[in-house]
């Protein structure tokens, strides 16, 4: 079984980094410790290793639907170009605009924290991630 935990390991490992290549590596590696196993008379930890293998197929089927990417990197263009406009309207204490500006953002699952310094951060909300298909855990 600890060959199978660390095939599975490096699986997610190179699932994190968004290497779908080396996920597939490790998925074939694992096929093959399958193999290996079809032998053995430990039915319990056939079992269980094939139910991960299974997982781990699963995990990369939901990410060729969405892609590796994570969604900050998805969201980052469009919210870095709106916090822009935020801060320029903010400068020029053109509140009302900054206010829509942050209100879009909101509205669309981007939580704006405004820091002592004047400048602006962002998070995902939970549920926008969700919705955009890759959570923590995907």
């Amino acid at each position: 079984m600890e060959a199978a935990t660390l095939i599975e390991a490096r699986f997610f490992g190179a699932f994190e980094r968004g290497r779908g290549g080396e996920s597939a590596e490790q998925l074939l590696a694992f096929e093959q410790l399958l193999e290996d196993w079809k032998g053995d008379t430990d039915h319990h930890h056939r079992q269980l290793a094939r139910a991960g293998f299974r997982r781990l197929i699963e995990r990369l089927g939901k990410a060729s639907e969405v892609g590796l990417r994570k969604p900050e990197e998805l969201f980052s263009p469009w919210v870095e170009s709106l916090l822009a406009v935020r801060a320029v309207a903010r400068r020029d204490r053109l509140y009302a605009v900054a206010d829509v500006v942050r209100e879009e953002l909101v509205r669309h699952g981007v939580e704006v924290r405004d820091n002592a310094d004047g400048s602006s951060t962002w998070v995902l909300r939970p549920t926008t991630r969700a919705l955009v298909g890759r959570t923590a855990d995907y």
